[in-house]
């Protein structure tokens, strides 16, 4: 039951995720612009402030330009591969084979890829690319093999610790004795004995 539950919170917490993506794709081409300049701005002036205050207007300008679309791409990826990893979790908490939940965790990715790009093939300033949709099921499927890869080898240490502890449990004292027993002869006038 417990682990329904965790499954459930997963899921919805994917669709959650999911829903955030479909509302950040419904901004046009010049909020969308802005969002990435400002995350590049807080990057650039986090990495190294002292170069930033003595840069001039037009290097900072060529420095945002040059960094917007790796951002934007970057969060398109770290998105899907959080969606991903939710998935998947989610999938393990469920009675199915581990191909079988990487393999819905990406349908799941692609379907929810594709979905965007086509949303944001309708909204004014932004165009829904092929690219955008097999970088983003990328990203969905580098989350999905991390929780895989998580996970089996948290289940090797785990067996592998319970092997060593089970090598270090001493044996009983009580040995069972071994009992033989003669066959009784054809007549059954014979009688068993025991060594």
């Amino acid at each position: 039951m417990a682990k329904k539950t965790a499954s459930l919170i997963l899921f919805i917490a994917a669709a959650a995720l999911v829903f955030t993506m479909f509302i950040f794709s419904s901004q046009d081409g010049n909020n969308s612009s802005e969002l990435s300049r400002d995350v590049s701005r807080f990057l650039a002036e986090n990495a190294n402030p002292s170069y930033w205050k003595l840069c001039g207007t037009t290097i900072r300008e060529n420095i945002l330009d040059f960094m917007s679309l790796p951002v934007r791409k970057a969060a398109h990826f770290a998105e899907f591969a959080l969606l991903g990893a939710l998935l998947m979790c989610g999938f393990m908490c469920l009675r199915f084979p581990m191909p079988l939940r990487a393999l819905y965790s990406f349908l799941i990715c692609a379907a929810a890829a594709a979905a965007d790009e086509y949303h944001q093939s309708f909204v004014s300033g932004r165009a829904g690319m092929f690219t955008d949709v097999l970088l983003d099921a990328l990203g969905g499927l580098s989350g999905i093999l991390f929780v895989a890869v998580l996970c089996m080898a948290g289940l090797y240490l785990i067996g592998h610790t319970r092997l060593k502890k089970g090598a270090r449990k001493p044996r009983s004292p009580e040995k069972k004795k071994n009992q033989y027993h003669a066959a009784p002869p054809p007549d059954g006038t014979g009688t068993e004995f025991r060594a």
